[in-house]
């Protein structure tokens, strides 16, 4: 699977509240503020460097010492949520 995030969100961090911003071209296409959790800030910050996804998920597993299923079902769980709303894509 591949993941394309929307151009021009930026991942904010305040007060340890984390938050998608829309910014830019995103502007209109997405919901101005979006509220994730730490994990979720944790799967973004991976997708934005364009990791593999192979590499994403031994990456989480060996973070969260979890299985890399749980790290697969956590990561695809994540990416639905935020393709339905437009935030990124996915393909394969």
């Amino acid at each position: 699977m591949t993941y394309t995030l929307q151009k021009d969100v930026a991942l904010v961090t305040v007060c340890d509240e984390h938050f998608l911003v829309a910014a830019g071209q995103a502007r209109g296409k997405v919901p101005a503020v979006k509220g994730i959790n730490r994990p979720g800030a944790y799967f973004w910050n991976l997708l934005q460097q364009k990791l593999p996804e192979n590499d994403i998920l031994r990456r989480t597993a060996a973070d969260y010492h979890i299985p890399i299923e749980k790290a697969a079902l956590a990561l695809r769980r994540f990416a639905a949520l935020l393709a339905a709303e437009g935030y990124l894509t996915m393909a394969g």
